[in-house]
């Protein structure tokens, strides 16, 4: 009996043994290192349609000096947003290339997974290192965090909050967590209208965390510096984000929103009565969100796995909910409940029934907190942990696969069937090379000078597929619209290509500031158009043809 009691010691005093921080440290820098490579390659297939690159180049516009955002791009509603994205796009400016920003934006979101991974697993690595493994692989995860749209950026801001909230339940600085905290709920409404309500979700969280200790309240402005740094924290959001929007009247649009009371009622209650129902909802499965190609395009095996992965996802979900219920351990549970209690507000305050299964692009949001919260059932349970860690590198080597798999499919795809918003990334940047270098290589042609280029992606008739057809009423539409604060119409077909032209070449196309609605081939020098459909019909017999993957670069010879 002696011997046996050092053999149960050290089983579960393992974590803090030198050798096993050492193997915790490796295996934890191979996971990330995996992960980082994953999020680097899928972002050459990163969509960057116009209304993403639009919030990238009104924030370009302010480092020009043009003006400063009035507005914020509007939503699929017609109700424009705070400004919140242009001034992340002034940020991410700095990078002179969408797939760099796209790996950033990848980079930001592994970085906040595994941050809340470490403080919710404190004390049992290999769980956080399975959930790391599995938030940190799955495919819908990954691909909406290499976008730039806002409801997708509002994933980001709720891994902000929760690793805040964790690090003040473990007893950090009070204060530097509110303040992350009160930021991120001012913050979310401002990337976009829905975001009012993660506010409403942050608050309810933090004050149930903190109802009983009230000395955390009052220890938050006890000093000078920190009630400068509260107000100028308020000040600067109202006067880059808030106030502006005020002005131009732009709230009065937001009862667009409402929905009878009735139907609202309705809906809440569904979302809350059909609890098992609305929780698998929450976890979207399938191609959809990923990309926009014909199904045929990868084999029945692949969606067959990432519905299995999803399945096996959703089981390990609700069995935490079904511990956490038996336990009690409610503290635990708030990774569950906010986006539950999100859920059920939504319709309540006029928003889409995300519990009833509509708009499933906007819940892509939860999906890293539920993947996290999954683990949770096995948290102190050191007799579990080489299993589920099995488990989640099974899960983690067939994402990582099928990334890549659908990566090269995708980049190597010369069918008809292919929306202008899945052209790699690549492909796109060697066009936009080329294009540049034959321009400045010509005779008395400057950076000062402005291209004449054409996009084709805007032209319905070259396209089989309705939903190319309906993007394009979208822009023109909305296009429209943006024109009542920015005149120099800011959302048109290609912003892509103008973006990465400015910002590394620093050259500007001749209908730059033109509505999409007056754009057409006027003879100019370049046209942009799809591999695998027939050149336009208007260009030349003469007009000389180069092929950069999916991309053509059509010439015609200068008058």
């Amino acid at each position: 009996m002696p011997a046996a009691t050092p053999r149960q010691s050290t089983a579960t005093e393992s974590p803090t043994d030198p050798r096993w921080r050492l193997a915790t440290w490796l295996g934890g820098g191979i996971i990330l290192a995996l992960l980082v490579w994953q999020r680097w390659e899928l972002a050459n297939i990163a969509q960057w349609r116009e209304d993403q690159t639009t919030n990238l180049w009104l924030g370009l516009q302010t480092w020009r000096g043009a003006y400063l955002p009035p507005i914020g791009l509007i939503n699929s509603l017609g109700v424009p947003n705070p400004n919140g994205m242009n001034w992340i796009g002034f940020l991410l400016s700095i990078i002179p290339s969408l797939r760099v920003i796209s790996f950033v934006l990848g980079l930001a979101q592994l970085a906040l997974i595994a941050r809340v991974c470490q403080l919710l697993f404190t004390g049992n690595p290999l769980l956080g290192a399975a959930a790391l493994l599995v938030a940190g692989s799955c495919l819908q995860v990954v691909l909406p965090g290499l976008e730039f749209w806002a409801q997708w950026t509002l994933g980001l801001v709720n891994l902000l909050f929760f690793s805040a909230l964790f690090s003040l339940r473990q007893g950090s600085s009070p204060f530097l967590a509110i303040f992350v905290i009160v930021n991120c709920a001012l913050a979310a409404p401002a990337l976009y209208l829905a975001g009012v309500l993660n506010s409403i979700g942050y608050g309810v969280i933090l004050v149930l965390t903190l109802r009983h200790q009230p000395n955390v309240w009052r220890s938050l402005i006890g000093r000078a510096w920190q009630k400068v740094l509260w107000i100028s924290a308020v000040l600067l959001h109202l006067v880059l984000v808030w106030l502006p929007f005020a002005w131009i009247g732009a709230f009065s649009g937001v009862g667009g929103l409402s929905r009878p009371i009735w139907q609202r009622l309705k809906e809440g209650g569904l979302t809350l009565v059909d609890f098992p129902l609305t929780l698998y909802r929450l976890l979207p499965d399938g191609m959809e969100s990923l990309c926009q190609v014909t199904p045929t395009l990868m084999s029945p095996r692949f969606y067959q796995a990432l519905r299995w992965s999803h399945a096996l996802a959703a089981g390990l979900i609700v069995l935490s909910c079904l511990w956490l219920w038996r336990t009690r351990q409610f503290r635990l549970g708030s990774l569950l409940v906010f986006p539950l209690l999100l859920s059920i507000l939504s319709p309540l305050l006029g928003g889409f029934a995300w519990g009833l299964g509509e708009r499933p692009d906007q819940v892509v949001q939860f999906l890293p907190l539920l993947l996290i919260f999954a683990f949770s059932l096995f948290r102190g349970r050191f007799k579990w942990q080489w299993p589920v860690f099995r488990l989640a590198v099974l899960f983690a080597g067939t994402h990582l696969q099928m990334g890549h798999q659908l990566e090269t499919a995708l980049v190597n795809y010369r069918g008809e069937k292919l929306g202008e918003a899945d052209l790699p990334l690549d492909d796109r940047r060697r066009a936009v090379d080329f294009i540049a270098g034959d321009w400045l290589n010509g005779e008395h042609h400057s950076v000062s000078d402005r291209i004449p280029v054409h996009y084709s992606y805007g032209e319905a008739p070259l396209f089989h597929e309705p939903e190319v057809v309906m993007w394009v009423g979208i822009i023109r539409r909305y296009g429209g619209m943006m024109s009542n604060w920015f005149p120099d119409s800011p959302y048109t077909i290609g912003r892509g290509y103008d973006w990465e032209l400015m910002r590394r070449w620093h050259l500007e196309t001749q209908d730059n500031g033109t509505a999409e609605t007056e754009r057409s081939w006027k003879g100019q020098r370049y046209t942009l158009s799809m591999v695998g459909l027939p050149p336009p019909a208007y260009l030349p017999s003469s007009a000389q043809h180069h092929e950069f993957g999916r991309v053509r670069v059509s010439i015609v010879a200068e008058q």
